[in-house]
């Protein structure tokens, strides 16, 4: 901005009649022009007179004149190639560095969440504030800060137009992957809902549980505490106590408590929970091996230790997935992931490429190993 300043005063200055400074570097070439004059001169009045004395002097002082032109030209080549290096190894420490391996490992993320390998983050961090239904959310370990943080100052100038009109198209396509992201969770949710529903609905009909039932009912209930040995069926009873002391007090289905619980903070209320993360990287069976995994950790601070069969929770995902896959909010998610990913690797390549030349030019070449 300061130097936008100068050229508009610079500017101003030349319509208004105002004299502008000049440094020597701006008078040398007058001086040269009227030396190379002299020399001419003095050639040609000793060519006319036949005095060689004249005619050597004017050649000696144009042969000066020519050694002083070419050795200003080339200090002034070496000046701007000096000042080129400095400002594009700035350049690469301070804007082009840290945004490329930004990028980078936002790339690789979604990569891997792409090949099925890890789940897709729920948030990229670029500033922007998304609306959540649920109240705490760890901070995303993925950010996308480094390019808002650049166009906000000056340095955003550091970078050639369709470089900056790139990574202003990563910053749009991280926000609509983020509002696209919760959208397609609170979806999942739904789904994941019914189908638990129907699950628990289900229970009373199994005889695994009318057997359990009549036990319970004819002897003494068992230790609360855990001091007796949990038995393999103990599991019904965590799902009558998330029916009857978790779920009915806040209004909600039993199974719209277990998928809120699983979808957002699992396995405890602090944790995100990348359920939804699996999920979007089209893994159910990872998403329902999370949640059966991370049961134990759930159930410490309750006194019902036995946790649902995993093949019980993988049934509930199976089910709901093909649904999932249909769904209008789950496949604009699907696509918002897609699209960042493409925009990311081009911002990616075209940083790579200027790094590269960097590294050539005024870094001693291409690496030896």
């Amino acid at each position: 901005m300061e130097g936008c300043d100068l050229v508009k005063q610079e500017a101003g200055s030349h319509k208004s009649g105002q004299p502008v400074l000049k440094t020597p570097l701006d008078r040398q070439p007058m001086l040269l022009v009227l030396l190379m004059v002299i020399s001419i001169l003095f050639f040609a009045v000793g060519y006319g007179l036949s005095s060689t004395i004249l005619q050597a002097l004017g050649a000696l002082l144009f042969g000066a004149e020519i050694a002083a032109i070419v050795g200003g030209l080339t200090a002034r080549g070496a000046i701007h190639q000096q000042s080129a290096k400095e400002a594009n190894i700035w350049r690469k420490e301070h804007s082009y560095g840290p945004l490329y391996a930004e990028l980078k490992a936002v790339r690789a993320a979604l990569s891997d969440a792409k090949a099925g390998k890890a789940p897709l983050p729920l948030r990229f961090d670029n500033g922007v504030d998304v609306p959540r239904a649920i109240i705490f959310y760890q901070t995303s370990p993925f950010t996308l800060l480094q390019w808002p943080e650049l166009r906000r100052g000056y340095h955003d100038t550091d970078f050639r137009l369709p470089t900056r009109e790139q990574l202003d198209r990563v910053d749009e396509c991280a926000t609509s992957y983020n509002t696209a992201i919760e959208a397609a969770r609170q979806t999942a949710i739904s789904f994941l809902a019914s189908y638990s529903n129907i699950a628990i609905a289900a229970l009373p009909h199994s005889e695994d549980f009318q057997h359990r039932h009549h036990q319970t009912k004819h002897k003494v209930p068992r230790d609360l505490a855990g001091e007796q040995q949990n038995l393999p069926d103990d599991w019904y009873g965590y799902i009558e106590f998330v029916v009857e002391f978790i779920s009915a007090p806040r209004g909600d289905t039993a199974g719209q408590q277990l998928a809120d619980q699983w979808l957002s903070h699992w396995p405890d209320p602090v944790s995100l929970s990348p359920v939804s993360g699996w999920l979007l990287a089209e893994r159910p069976d990872k998403a329902a091996a999370y949640v059966s995994d991370s049961y134990p950790a759930a159930l410490q601070n309750l006194p019902l230790k036995t946790p649902p069969p995993r093949e019980w929770i993988q049934a509930i995902f199976q089910l709901a997935w093909p649904d999932l896959q249909q769904d209008t909010q789950f496949c604009a998610a699907i696509e918002a992931r897609d699209n960042l990913f493409k925009q990311v690797q081009v911002a990616v390549d075209l940083l790579d490429r200027g790094l590269r030349d960097i590294q050539r030019l005024f870094e001693g070449g291409d690496p030896l190993v």
